[in-house]
C-alpha cells in the first residue's frame, strides 16, 4: 500500500524521531524501535499495531500525550546513542 504522504521529524539533523504516513483509509506512525513500543504497551491497547507500526484514523487519532511520550523516549534513545 503506497502512502499518499510521508514525512519524518528529525533530531540533531539526521536521526529520525518518528516517521509517519497518511494512507487513503488510515494513518501510520512508525516509532522506530521495539523498546518504544514496549514502553507504551498499555497506551497502545486497543490500537492496531504491527512491527514498529501504530495505525489510526482521523476519526480516532492518537492522543497527544502518547505521541509526546513516544517522542521523549526516542529523544532519550538518540541522546544516549542507542538509536
Amino acid at each position: 500500500m503506497e502512502a499518499e504522504r510521508e514525512d519524518a521529524r528529525r533530531r540533531r539533523g539526521t536521526r529520525a524521531l518518528l516517521y509517519f504516513a497518511a494512507h487513503k483509509d488510515h494513518c501510520s506512525l512508525y516509532p522506530y524501535t521495539d523498546a518504544m513500543m514496549k514502553k507504551c504497551g498499555n497506551e497502545l491497547a486497543g490500537r492496531t499495531t504491527g512491527k514498529g507500526t501504530i495505525r489510526f484514523t482521523a476519526t480516532d487519532p492518537l492522543p497527544a500525550a502518547l505521541v509526546t511520550k513516544l517522542v521523549k523516549i526516542r529523544m532519550a534513545e538518540i541522546d544516549e546513542g542507542d538509536g
